[in-house]
């Protein structure tokens, strides 16, 4: 059997909600608004993205293997007969979006580049402390090299000149440790997937994002966010939220007021740099600068557009 070297951060099963009959989809630069049309097998993967080296060189696939074994292939099913019209989920397959969505949150390109900054900061601070202390075989051990007396010192004084990066399979570990308690914790909320009539929504290298009243994301996380989604086709979206939020259970219509909110808080979460849509979909409703600026908390507050009695407002979104 070949070993899998194109990984994908967002699986192409997913992709596929947003993809034409030839199984292309559109990706947006956010910053620089290019624009290109790819095969889902091109899109949101890396190559050898989840392989790891041992400690004797050898390469280990066994995290890709797992992720296509057991998250992607079967959520690839749920998300097909969600996009067909079949919007109640039964305990099992919430219990597998919720593997899914806890997954996204992990492993993709911006979460392990943001913990490696972390760790390669940390771990220069700590060398460059103990490098008067260390013995040449340490060093030697840690870095490859022993430094002269003009290098501890820069080290001292400067811990980022040192760039010792941390291991691959150490990133992915670490991001992948916490997982399964994540996606037990998705479990707890309520699970509202939400249909609209037309084609509306777009999804990004991110795509499981939070909203919460401010519009924020420092600060917040699985726990504590107001409402997390994901959208699964143009037409259709999930949202989690807390339980006496006031959302319902189960399956409600969309408007085009919440077609703005989860647009923009897709758009705009700090993790999505490229945003992917369907072909031959080129308008989204999204809000105007009047709307971002009239109210802090815009995202679920009052919308002019939206109808009064739409399914998706509750007391608690005001």
């Amino acid at each position: 059997m070949t070993d899998p070297r194109h990984h994908h951060f967002v699986p192409q099963g997913y992709q596929k909600g947003f993809a034409n009959d030839r199984n292309q989809v559109t990706v947006v630069d956010r910053n620089t608004g290019g624009t290109f049309t790819s095969h889902t097998r091109n899109v949101f993967q890396r190559r050898d993205w989840n392989t790891f080296e041992g400690e004797h060189g050898e390469r280990f696939f066994e995290v890709e293997e797992n992720l296509g074994r057991i998250i992607d292939g079967p959520s690839a099913a749920c998300f097909a007969h969600l996009r067909e019209g079949e919007l109640e989920l039964g305990q099992k397959e919430r219990s597998l979006l919720c593997h899914f969505m806890s997954m996204q949150l992990v492993r993709g390109v911006q979460p392990r580049e943001q913990l490696r900054r972390s760790v390669t900061e940390v771990n220069n601070l700590i060398l460059s402390l103990n490098a008067t202390h260390l013995t040449p075989d340490q060093w030697m051990e840690r870095v490859g090299e022993v430094p002269t007396r003009e290098t501890l010192a820069r080290m001292a004084s400067n811990p980022e000149s040192l760039g010792i990066q941390p291991a691959e399979g150490f990133l992915i570990r670490t991001l992948m440790s916490h997982q399964h308690e994540v996606a037990e914790m998705l479990e707890m909320r309520t699970f509202t997937v939400v249909e609209f009539d037309d084609d509306c929504l777009f999804t990004g290298e991110f795509p499981f994002v939070q909203i919460n009243p401010s519009g924020e994301t420092m600060g917040y996380g699985v726990a504590t966010a107001e409402r997390l989604y994901l959208p699964v086709s143009p037409r259709v979206a999930i949202v989690l939220s807390h339980p006496w939020s006031g959302w319902p259970e189960g399956s409600i219509n969309g408007n085009a007021g919440l077609a703005k909110r989860l647009n923009w808080a897709m758009y705009s979460h700090p993790n999505n740099r490229q945003i992917l849509h369907h072909p031959d979909t080129g308008q989204f409703p999204m809000p105007t600068v009047f709307e971002l600026g009239k109210s802090l908390h815009w995202p679920w507050g009052p919308d002019p557009e939206a109808s009064a009695s739409a399914h998706f407002y509750s007391p608690g979104d005001d």
